[in-house]
């Protein structure tokens, strides 16, 4: 019965519950920030907070991992990514959204010291593993059970990593970016069944791979189908929608067949 708005005023990020009838201020969170954007766009924050067990997780634009109390507002925990795991800033800042699952918040940080993916105590903060040292994306990771197995699936800045939410044992992993350095990974992967879905720009393309008990199948790859610079496509009935081409080149809106 209520959104969730995580937002800047200010030199504050701030989380926000409002009544979802009326609009109405439940309570909210706020923590001070010094975020600037380098080229000039919005200074945050960029990733969707995540709602899970009575709690609320939020990633500020600086890596501020965030844990609050769903009906108060109150600050269970937290930690500050960026200085714990020596993050570099990157381009446009943090913003990988909090991926909930079996009680861990799973994290694309892109730390150093294979600090790349993190998992956190859902419930405490204590950091449980750390895996790779890709750094990070713009992307959020999925969680997806197939073949029976368990899979936390991230879109890095070096491309697709597959692990075990459980123990970050890195089950897969295939590179895909483009070689040039002023480039972003963004959009989402898609899982359908076995099948998962990767896309971006910059001459890099989408690729469709199948996942199977031997490890990473690609069923079709192509620069010119949809190439996704920041926003993810939407599956349905066998189709994926979504926007292809560069952002300030003006992308067109196309559908594609999934398979």
């Amino acid at each position: 019965g209520r959104p969730i708005l995580f937002h800047r005023l200010a030199d504050k990020e701030v989380v926000e519950a409002l009544d979802a009838a009326t609009g109405h201020p439940i309570w909210s969170f706020d923590y001070p920030t010094h975020y600037r954007d380098d080229f000039g766009f919005d200074e945050g924050p960029r990733a969707a907070p995540d709602i899970a067990d009575v709690r609320v997780y939020t990633f500020g634009a600086e890596g501020m991992l965030t844990c609050l109390d769903f009906a108060t507002g109150k600050k269970i925990w937290s930690v500050d990514t960026h200085s714990q795991f020596k993050v570099e800033k990157g381009y446009f800042g943090a913003a990988c959204s909090p991926l909930v699952d079996g009680g861990r918040v799973l994290m694309n940080i892109g730390g150093s010291g294979n600090a790349g993916l993190v998992a956190f105590d859902a419930a405490t903060g204590k950091t449980l593993w750390t895996a790779t040292d890709q750094a990070a994306s713009y992307s959020s990771p999925v969680a997806a059970t197939i073949n029976g197995v368990r899979h936390a699936i991230f879109f890095t800045r070096a491309g697709l990593v597959d692990v075990d939410p459980a123990t970050g044992k890195v089950l897969n992993k295939l590179p895909w970016r483009a070689r040039m350095a002023a480039s972003v990974n963004a959009a989402a992967p898609i899982v359908v069944g076995d099948m998962v879905f990767l896309s971006a720009s910059y001459g890099t393309g989408a690729v469709l791979l199948q996942i199977t008990p031997g490890g990473l199948k690609q069923i079709w790859a192509s620069d010119d189908a949809l190439t996704n610079h920041y926003a993810t496509s939407v599956y349905k009935d066998g189709f994926l929608y979504g926007f292809h081409g560069r952002q300030e080149e003006g992308p067109s809106l196309r559908c594609i067949e999934f398979k």
